[in-house]
């Protein structure tokens, strides 16, 4: 059996692919700018990495939302009689005046029935 050898091309040869490469780019900047463009690809990366981190640590770190009855604002005043004036009532148990929609009479007199209170103006009258 006899082998016929294959004319080699330009292309066949190990200096073919050495030509290629410096034919490509013979002052070595596509190399630099490959490796430029990793590097901001990876500095990319790493900086929504480090920003979705803290996004996340902040967002653990905050208080959960409750959902709660609306506020509202309502001033009885600094005196009896803003107090009258506004409506409000003087609650016994907690010695403020307080809105009509907070007063509860029911547990203000259970409170003041719940055993024999004493009430005095004279600040003497503890000491005795």
């Amino acid at each position: 059996m006899s082998y016929v050898s294959v004319p080699k091309e330009e292309h066949d040869s190990p200096d073919a692919e050495q030509r290629a490469i410096k034919t490509r780019d013979p002052s070595g900047r596509l190399c630099d700018i490959n490796i430029v463009l990793a590097l901001v690809a990876v500095s990319l990366c790493f900086g929504m990495g480090v920003f979705m981190f803290f996004d996340l640590a902040y967002d653990q770190m905050k208080p959960a939302e409750t959902t709660s009855a609306p506020q509202f604002q309502f001033n009885c005043g600094s005196s009896t009689s803003e107090a009258r004036a506004a409506g409000c009532r003087f609650d016994s148990t907690t010695f403020t005046w307080v809105p009509p929609a907070c007063f509860g009479e029911p547990l203000m007199e259970e409170f003041l029935g719940s055993k024999n209170w004493t009430w005095s103006l004279d600040e003497l009258e503890y000491s005795r």
